[in-house]
Parts: C-alpha cells; sequence; structure tokens
C-alpha cells in the first residue's frame, strides 16, 4: 500500500509538472503573438485579418485552492 501511495504522489507531482510546464508555453506563444501583432508590418496585416491580441493565463483565486484527493 506504501508503494501504491508513492506511486500516486509521483503521479500527481508528474502531472503538475506538465500542467506549470504547458502553461508556460502557453503564456510564451502569447507574449510571441502579442509581440507580432504590436510590430510594423505585422500589426497592420493582423488588423486586416481580424488578430488581435491575447491574455495571458492565470488562474483565479478558486482554481489554486488546494486539491484534495479522496478515497
Amino acid at each position: 500500500a506504501s508503494e501504491n501511495f508513492k506511486q500516486l504522489q509521483d503521479e500527481i507531482s508528474d502531472t503538475e509538472t506538465k500542467v506549470a510546464a504547458s502553461r508556460q508555453f502557453y503564456n510564451t506563444m502569447v507574449l510571441d503573438l502579442n509581440t507580432t501583432l504590436e510590430t510594423v508590418p505585422s500589426a497592420w496585416v493582423g488588423s486586416a485579418f481580424g488578430f488581435k491580441t491575447e491574455e495571458f493565463f492565470k488562474a483565479t483565486e478558486e482554481e489554486k485552492a488546494d486539491v484534495s484527493i479522496k478515497f
């Protein structure tokens, strides 16, 4: 049982790491997009095709709350 608990902890930790990496990747892509759309001549082309800047991903306080796992 102890080994299963350790394996579960490792999987949860791995999932948290993957979520953090995905959030960082998304925010990096948003930064690149927003920078491109604010630079001439990309700004002209982007506005002509309806591209708009995006918001960075930010978790709300509720989303940041501790997650509990119950069995």
